[in-house]
């Protein structure tokens, strides 16, 4: 998607966080087990005090094992939601970063574009080829043909020199 900027032309990107969809979908996994666990573990602790017979040694070893368990699984939820907080605060910083650098290099950029005195197409074109696309990426951003991005980088680099 391409959304034209006060002085070039500012390229959005599809930020979806597939990594952080993963996570997600972890730490509902963990949540499901754990809960279902649980449910378990309570139902078995009803049945072997309803009888009020004897627990048997290695019951209660099985019983004590299931719900150490549990509280592993309910740790390892607790944890892998506080990572997934802390990596995605990480990320929007890091993106607010990014933004506030490439903000100030267009700044720049713009400057020399119109110290070289270049049209609005070539400073778009400029912009997009500094930014490292190809003619023919240029050319379907900016929905023209390759030979009219060719034409406009060569006046740009004749006004440069």
């Amino acid at each position: 998607m391409v959304m034209k900027a006060e002085g070039g032309i500012m390229i959005k990107r599809s930020t979806r966080d597939r990594i952080g969809d993963r996570s997600v979908f972890v730490v509902g996994l963990y949540f499901i087990c754990s809960l279902f666990f649980g449910i378990d573990i309570i139902a078995e602790v009803t049945l072997e005090f309803s009888d009020l017979s004897q627990i048997s040694y290695f019951d209660a070893l099985h019983l004590s094992m299931e719900v150490l368990v549990e509280i592993a699984l309910i740790l390892a939820v607790i944890l892998s939601l506080s990572s997934y907080f802390r990596i995605k605060e990480n990320a929007k910083q890091s993106q607010d970063l990014v933004q506030a650098i490439r903000t100030g290099f267009d700044d720049v950029l713009n400057q020399k574009f119109d110290a070289w005195e270049l049209t609005d197409a070539q400073k778009d074109i400029a912009l997009l080829s500094v930014r490292g696309q190809s003619i023919t990426e240029i050319a379907e951003t900016r929905q023209t043909r390759d030979g009219t991005v060719k034409a406009h980088l060569h006046n740009i680099y004749k006004r440069r020199a």
